[in-house]
């Protein structure tokens, strides 16, 4: 908002100043070539200032629609996975209550293993997004906090990032292991236990 104020005041100023150079050769005595020299003096900057405020605008009005796009793209995600926890509530607790991933001998396993691979697709999707969108998505509250939390609570998730790490230089995901390695080095990574009973330990 500053920033497009100081554009308006910059955009007046040269427009009153070329007025008045206007003015002032209409008013002094001079030959018609110095007139019209004075008033090419005068238009020259408002229009080459007047080029600039409305490519700035435009400038501006991009980022608002891109704002708006990111934006939209981002809350329709976020009911995806709101939807999945109505659609199969059975499904929740593996991700807020510290459930672990059923063993494999029962058949919900690979829906709690999809269900984290869709959350962790998500979530470092919105990572890359805001870092390659920050002026764009500035405004907007970070994702950091809610994913820590899912790392503190969600085995699931973990055993996803865990796995992901074990491929190296062929790892699918990338912001969100700043992440993960943050929550595991404070010893609150939900899967492993051991992570979090060794923070315990004296």
């Amino acid at each position: 908002m500053n920033n497009r104020r100081a554009t308006h005041i910059v955009f007046f100023a040269v427009v009153a100043m070329g007025i008045l150079t206007a003015l002032g050769a209409i008013v002094m005595p001079m030959s018609s070539l110095e007139r019209l020299a004075q008033f090419a003096t005068a238009v020259g900057p408002i229009v080459i200032v007047g080029s600039a405020y409305f490519v700035i605008r435009q400038v501006q009005e991009a980022q608002a629609t891109l704002r708006g796009q990111l934006f939209d793209a981002t809350a329709g995600r976020m009911l995806d996975l709101s939807r999945l926890f109505v659609e199969h509530p059975d499904l929740r607790p593996y991700f807020y209550d510290g459930r672990d991933v059923p063993d494999e001998t029962d058949s919900l396993r690979q829906r709690v293993l999809a269900a984290a691979e869709l959350h962790v697709d998500y979530l470092d999707t919105e990572l890359l997004r805001r870092k390659l969108f920050a002026p764009s998505l500035k405004e907007l509250p970070g994702f950091e906090p809610w994913i820590r939390g899912l790392l503190r609570t969600s085995p699931a998730m973990c055993r996803i990032l865990h796995n992901d790490k074990q491929l190296g230089e062929e790892a699918w995901y990338g912001e969100i292991h700043t992440l993960y390695s943050e929550v595991v080095g404070q010893g609150q990574a939900a899967w492993p236990a051991a992570s979090r009973q060794s923070a315990a330990a004296p």
